[in-house]
């Protein structure tokens, strides 16, 4: 079932690329906005539908996809990244599309999987991840916003709010997670971003 859960992503990747990008200016992070057959084609093989994401950076040599958790009141980083690329080119922007697979199973939350289609045509993807918790979730937000990208800076994708089985929460989300992580509820708050760097990867 995974195995063709990738393939079906592969195809509806090269599909939206192929039929749908238009060219914009500007370093950019823009959802993809999918035809409703190809909803349901994605449905037919997970309920929850891949985030689809275009994005255009001038400058960049390499892009990762991190995981932060809410300590504090502060966004702390984990060690690794769960996917990373550069390219060699660097007199060309990075472009291309990505697509995040992820769960919102009650204990077992968090991103599954991500793949990436360069404009030039490679692909791009992760093995896929494992997810537990001594939390249950309490509510999941994905950026279904254009967001100007800075070079260096993170971009929010997903997240996750959860709690305690005895301490129930509203999971509130605010606007800006990234601005204002003093505004979370839950006792634990996970946040997948992107960053796009002009340094190459270390």
């Amino acid at each position: 079932m995974k195995r063709i859960l990738g393939l079906m992503l592969s195809l509806t990747l090269c599909m939206t690329l192929l039929c749908g990008c238009q060219v914009q200016k500007g370093n950019y992070l823009k959802p993809v906005k999918l035809t409703e057959s190809e909803r349901e084609l994605l449905t037919l093989t997970n309920p929850n539908l891949p985030i689809l994401l275009d994005y255009h950076v001038e400058g960049a040599k390499s892009m990762t996809i991190e995981k932060m958790i809410l300590k504090d009141g502060a966004w702390v980083k984990e060690e690794g990244s769960l996917f990373a690329m550069e390219i060699d080119d660097t007199s060309k922007p990075m472009e291309g599309r990505m697509a995040l697979n992820y769960s919102t199973e009650s204990n077992s939350f968090g991103l599954t999987s991500a793949a990436v289609l360069e404009t030039a045509g490679s692909l791009a993807r992760t093995a896929e991840l494992s997810n537990h918790s001594d939390y249950e979730m309490r509510s999941a937000a994905t950026n279904q916003n254009e967001t100007t990208i800075t070079l260096n800076e993170p971009a929010w994708l997903l997240l996750f709010c959860a709690d305690k089985p005895d301490n129930p929460s509203d999971g509130t989300v605010p606007t800006d997670p990234l601005a204002h992580p003093e505004t979370f509820t839950s006792e634990y708050v996970e946040m997948i971003t992107v960053t796009f760097s002009d340094k190459p990867l270390h």
